[in-house]
């Protein structure tokens, strides 16, 4: 019997030692990666396409290691929008190896960015005023 995609992406995490918790409620997010406890949380109420894209871009935060570095200093959101693209770019080569990757990984992918982009930018523009 063929496995599923998500569960090809579940025994991804498993085999690097990254645990996966679908959760109630993560506030403003549908995922996260904890790199102190290599732990994924992902909100049950995303769909399934959203929890194949979900999981793909926090395996890329565990495969960076991403939020283990020093945040520290004036480039502390280019570091954080550098991890995000790296993650997104990680997610859009499992999603070709795993055959999710399409045009709604890609819209997704971007509008994603395209929110952080402008989050980042409204804190960067919120420390210069300081």
């Amino acid at each position: 019997m063929r496995k599923s995609k998500i569960q090809q992406l579940l025994d991804i995490a498993k085999r690097r030692g990254v645990k996966v918790h679908f959760v109630k409620y993560l506030g403003n997010f549908l995922g996260q990666y904890d790199y102190k406890t290599h732990t994924i949380d992902i909100e049950r109420r995303s769909c399934k396409r959203e929890m194949l894209y979900i999981l793909s871009h926090e395996l890329g935060h565990a495969q960076y290691r991403h939020g283990e570095g020093d945040y520290d200093g004036d480039d502390v959101w280019d570091s954080i929008l550098s991890e995000e693209i790296a993650a997104w770019n990680y997610a859009g080569r499992l999603a070709r190896k795993f055959g999710f990757f399409n045009t709604c990984f890609i819209r997704d992918r971007n509008r994603s960015l395209s929110v952080k982009m402008q989050i980042l930018n409204a804190l960067r523009s919120a420390d210069e005023l300081h």
